[in-house]
């Protein structure tokens, strides 16, 4: 369930599926939900209303409560076009596009995220985006193969193994390690069946089959 202020438009409420509750402006932000983490809070603004913000203090607040959860998320929506000299062109501004830019650094600096979209079917799909983000137990887009930390190993070594699993088709560092966990080597011909390789967790038919010909041909 998404949480949703009140005062947020309300094609962005239907678009999100959000009740209306008080509670996230208590925290600083405009959408409440709770993931993985925790809560999450996201505070959407537009440019305009970001700079508004800054100038009559509801910024400086809205982060302090927003630090406070266990994520906190400034949305930014929408863009501004400058002047040759950098100056914003919006009504009133007196900032500048560099001046913009800092102002989100300074958020970072404070320890939220920082999103920008380009309207509100975006800010919409990037609310919902986020939620699911947060539900997983586990990110693995990051994970890499990792380098062996000495020169030489054998393959009884775990660092070594893990290295050496993951050239294996299909094979990234979580079942690299089920891998070395389960049979305790890296093998150079598979000593187990086939059937003996789907009891590792995370290994189907299909990656059995795969893992078998890399080895046994």
């Amino acid at each position: 369930m998404i949480l949703v202020s009140p005062a947020e438009p309300s094609d962005l409420i239907t678009l999100v599926g959000g009740v209306t509750d008080l509670l996230p402006e208590e925290h600083g932000a405009d959408y409440l939900f709770s993931g993985k983490p925790g809560l999450v809070g996201v505070q959407r603004k537009t440019v305009s209303d970001l700079l508004r913000s800054l100038e009559d203090g509801r910024l400086a607040r809205e982060v302090a409560l927003l630090k406070r959860l266990p994520v906190g998320v400034l949305l930014v929506e929408g863009r501004a076009d400058s002047a040759t000299d950098g100056r914003l062109l919006l009504p009133g501004s007196r900032y500048t596009k560099a001046q913009l830019r800092n102002l989100l650094r300074s958020v970072q600096g404070e320890g939220l995220l920082v999103e920008r979209t380009e309207g509100v079917g975006d800010t919409a799909a990037a609310i919902l985006e986020m939620r699911d983000y947060y539900r997983k137990e586990v990110h693995r887009s990051l994970a890499v193969r990792p380098k062996p930390r000495t020169e030489w190993g054998d393959r009884t070594d775990r660092d070594w193994a893990l290295h050496i699993l993951q050239g294996f088709p299909g094979i990234g560092p979580t079942l690299a390690g089920a891998i070395f966990d389960r049979f305790g080597e890296v093998p150079l011909r598979w000593a187990c069946t086939k059937r003996e390789l789907q009891s590792v967790d995370g290994i189907g038919k299909r990656r059995a089959d795969l893992l078998w010909r890399a080895l046994n041909g």
